[in-house]
């Protein structure tokens, strides 16, 4: 009888290793899966880019803060992952509100509804080179140019408040990134 167990042992050991040997190439399997997934879906997002416009570096890193957060809720271990993910989606909807001038079309939009849309004015210039210059805006339900010139008067006050909401914006959402991007792993 000592014998037939000596003789299992080392069976038993082989055993042992070709399920974990398994293992390792379920695990091989799902993370080439995972990798192609992932390139797949952000390969449109590289490919439109320039390397001279910022703009799409933030849209890539905004597209991927956002996928961190989507593991963080649907497949995360952490106890705090919702919270996590919840952060995540306050930084990239600020990133898009700063990058995405969200500050100064709220300006436009305000004025729209109260006077309607607006119409660029432009004029050409009579320097024979084809070119034109802006004149302003002109509002579908101004009653005259003077009524017209109130609201672009209005509208360039908007302007320069926005511009200074989007600077601190800008700044705060840097910091906020900053404080919280450490946390922000599975």
């Amino acid at each position: 009888m000592m014998r037939t167990i000596n003789f299992l042992k080392p069976i038993n050991y082989l055993v042992g290793k070709s399920s974990i040997v398994i293992l390792e190439i379920k695990w091989s399997v799902k993370r080439i899966y995972k990798k192609t997934k992932r390139f797949i879906e952000l390969a449109p997002i590289v490919w439109k880019g320039n390397d001279y416009d910022y703009h799409f570096a933030i849209e890539l890193f905004s597209t991927q803060l956002n996928r961190t957060a989507d593991l963080l809720v649907n497949d995360s271990n952490r106890i705090d992952g919702a919270t996590q993910a919840a952060k995540i989606r306050a930084a990239t909807a600020l990133l898009d509100k700063v990058y995405n001038e969200g500050y100064h079309q709220d300006a436009f939009d305000i004025l729209e509804r109260m006077y309607g849309e607006s119409e660029i004015i432009f004029e050409p210039l009579n320097d024979g080179s084809g070119s034109y210059e802006f004149k302003g805006f002109w509002w579908q339900n101004a009653v005259d140019e003077q009524h017209n010139n109130e609201i672009n008067e209005v509208l360039d006050a908007m302007t320069k408040h926005a511009t200074e909401k989007h600077k601190r914006a800008e700044k705060l959402v840097w910091q906020y990134i900053h404080h919280n991007i450490t946390n922000w792993w599975d």
